[in-house]
């Protein structure tokens, strides 16, 4: 009887929402690409100028799990609540967003179903309060009818240690955050600024399974998880290291023999103009130059002549 009145409210909002203008976005990845690109050489070395515009991050996939385990089975697939797979990705590196990424093995709708179900994601940051780090607590639902939302709920709740008898953390909303159901994909995304969750480039994103998994999908009443049930769940998943800064590289050759001349690195954001100055002999190089961000990359060779 749960499985058949929860379709029945999925189909009911749907409606709604096939009327409604799109509410939210997922990032995109796009490509890292050279706007503009001069290598130059004189008498006593070598100059490289130019401007990039960076793409993002691939998602990283941190943990599978089996289709139609499911409460409900097939039946139940179509509201969202048979969970296949979980990625994490800084997907414009121009911003400090991440992008959870909760896939599904169907989703009919682009709310999802209602308030009756929500997608918990417990994480901890930088090994959590035990070793300096933080705790947290990420959910989101089709819609949140207690605060009149007719769009995708999603929010970082900030969980400190301490609490009732039964509980070791009392978990407290901090930041709402923006999320996608989206039915081409069968995922939900839910973009989280790093600062909401006090991570930081360099910081480690780990499970953490303070109810025995750290991904859930559960039924909910107003908002709250009510413990009845839960529909599908992942025992754990892999860590995630946020990327470093994007940077180019420039490497100097020698031309024919491969020789290593030279090698620097630069911090230089999309938009930032970056120039390096190398001074080298006379003699004919091949001067690679690399801008990258989390393995997104764009490489130029160009080869160029030094004195007479």
């Amino acid at each position: 009887m749960r499985s058949l009145r929860l379709a029945t409210a999925a189909v009911a909002v749907g409606l709604v929402a096939a009327a409604m203008p799109a509410w939210s976005h997922i990032p995109a990845i796009g490509t890292t690409i050279f706007e503009e690109l001069e290598v130059t050489s004189s008498d006593t070395g070598i100059s490289v100028s130019g401007l990039v515009t960076y793409g993002g991050q691939s998602p990283v996939v941190l943990a599978t799990d089996a289709a139609g385990d499911n409460t409900g089975g097939a039946a139940t697939q179509p509201l969202g609540v048979d969970l296949t797979g979980l990625a994490l990705a800084q997907r414009e590196a121009d911003s400090e967003d991440l992008t959870f990424e909760l896939r599904l093995a169907d989703l009919r709708t682009p709310r999802g179903t209602p308030e009756s179900v929500q997608y918990n994601w417990d994480v901890e940051v930088d090994g959590g309060a035990a070793r300096g780090g933080s705790n947290w607590s990420i959910k989101t639902m089709g819609t949140r009818l207690s605060t009149a939302s007719l769009s995708p709920w999603a929010a970082v709740h900030t969980c400190e240690p301490g609490g009732t008898a039964n509980a070791s953390f009392t978990c407290t909303q901090t930041t709402p955050v923006e999320a996608v159901y989206d039915t081409a994909s069968k995922t939900v995304y839910v973009n989280v600024p790093m600062s909401a969750i006090g991570a930081k480039p360099g910081s480690v994103i780990s499970a953490w399974p303070r109810a025995g998994s750290p991904v859930w999908v559960g039924a909910t009443a107003a908002g709250a998880r009510t413990l009845i049930e839960t529909y599908d769940g992942v025992a754990d998943h892999a860590r995630f290291t946020v990327p470093s800064g994007p940077s180019v590289e420039v490497t100097v050759t020698s031309a024919g023999t491969g020789a290593p001349v030279d090698h620097t690195r630069l911090d230089a954001r999309t938009g930032d103009r970056f120039s390096s100055a190398i001074g080298v002999g006379p003699g004919t190089y091949d001067v690679t130059v690399q801008a990258c961000f989390a393995g997104n990359c764009a490489t130029r060779v160009v080869e160029t002549t030094v004195g007479s």
